[in-house]
């Protein structure tokens, strides 16, 4: 019985011998894309350079962002103006563990 193929996601490819001989020079010449390592022909694992995560990851807060903002948008809630200088101030306040003050009679937006 033949294994089903295995997709690899990456334009480099090593195995995980090449790996252990020399993990130093395999990071050395790595062009900022991810590294694809084999294990027996199969991707055991996948190698991805420090500031690449740090965008991907970055990428995914911003996706969640915009998902739940879409979902407000549809749940019939009522919008609330702000500024971008409120809104990062009560997202920096909110960080701190602050509550942030609020104006007479303003409305609070939902925060998850």
């Amino acid at each position: 019985m033949t294994e089903p193929t295995q997709t690899i996601l990456a334009e480099r490819v090593i195995s995980v011998s090449e790996l252990k001989k020399n993990p130093s020079a395999v990071m050395e010449n790595q062009d900022a894309m991810p590294i694809a390592v084999l294990n027996h022909n199969r991707v055991m694992a996948y190698i991805v350079p420090a500031k690449r995560y740090e965008e991907l990851l970055e990428y995914v807060a911003d996706l969640e962002v915009e998902r739940k903002a879409i979902e407000r948008l549809n749940d019939g809630s009522k919008p609330v103006k702000m500024s971008l200088q409120d809104l990062t101030e009560r997202a920096e306040k909110k960080a701190k563990g602050a509550k942030p003050a609020r104006r007479k009679g303003e409305l609070v937006p939902k925060i998850a």
